[in-house]
């Protein structure tokens, strides 16, 4: 177990045109940010003593047919991860068969 995150951010990774939707919406704070390719929100998770700060609620709005919105995590947790997790690397190598189409090994 890592226990919980301290630290959230969250990337931006695309723009969402403003009629489009897609804000993160922190309801309880009562603030509302809009995707901007480039941009990153920071939040922490846990007050000064420990507790979890429940006001960090937060929820992506839907995006509408207008644009995507795409996004990336990263979680600062309590704990390191396990030193015996085994990265693997990627399967042999696989190209794809000109004649077919079809993948090969």
């Amino acid at each position: 177990d890592r226990g919980n995150r301290i630290v959230s951010v969250f990337c931006y990774l695309s723009d969402v045109p403003p009629t489009a939707g897609g804000a993160t919406h922190f309801p309880l704070l009562g603030l509302r940010f809009l995707p901007r390719r480039g941009c990153a929100l920071l939040w922490y998770n846990q007050r000064v003593d420990g507790d979890m700060d429940g006001r960090v609620l937060h929820a992506g709005e839907p995006v509408s047919s207008e644009g995507d919105k795409w996004g990336m995590n990263i979680w600062m947790r309590e704990r390191p991860a396990p030193s015996d997790i085994k990265l693997h690397p990627p399967g042999p190598s696989q190209s794809e068969s000109p004649s077919t189409g079809n993948l090969k090994p």
